[in-house]
């Protein structure tokens, strides 16, 4: 074996080792190409990821303020957290365009912790540590077909 190869090798396994959490995030095109009730489903899969940890943290009021951040009007329209989720992830989609193959690149987690912190909810590193787990323990898979990608220059296909 090369001793190139076995550097390279040897980086990737210390990197998924010591950030097992980057490894494991959800980037930001899968989100993209999931269906919206399938990015509904998986924002509510945070929220409760979320509410778990800061409940086991002892901290069920602030659970309680993230469950008032997503909780819906009774109507169909999308709660002030679902709004500042989409922002927040609008502004890293303009980031990733603007600066392609960024080092670390950022994830729907990363989006929903912004959204948090946006609203004056308090995240210590233990928190941060103990989402992770739980959100790589129990990874969410999207119930259906995602979307297509179709290159933007690629011709439209006529063929039935």
């Amino acid at each position: 074996m090369s001793s190139r190869w076995s550097c390279f090798v040897t980086a990737s396994l210390v990197a998924t080792v010591l950030f097992p959490r980057v490894s494991s995030a959800m980037s930001m095109a899968m989100y993209d190409e999931m269906g919206r009730q399938d990015q509904q489903d998986y924002l509510a899969f945070l929220v409760k990821a979320t509410q778990d940890v800061l409940i086991g943290e002892g901290r069920p009021d602030v659970a309680r303020k993230v469950h008032d951040l997503v909780q819906g009007r009774g109507d169909d329209r999308p709660s002030q957290g679902e709004v500042q989720f989409e922002e927040v992830l609008a502004r890293m989609r303009a980031y990733l365009a603007e600066n392609p193959g960024p080092i670390v690149a950022p994830t729907v987690e990363g989006a929903w912790m912004q959204t948090l912190i946006n609203n004056g909810i308090q995240l210590s590193h233990q928190f941060d540590r103990a989402f992770h787990l739980v959100v790589r323990e129990k990874p969410f898979w999207p119930k259906r077909p995602l979307k297509p990608i179709r290159n933007p220059s690629a011709p439209l296909s006529t063929e039935i």
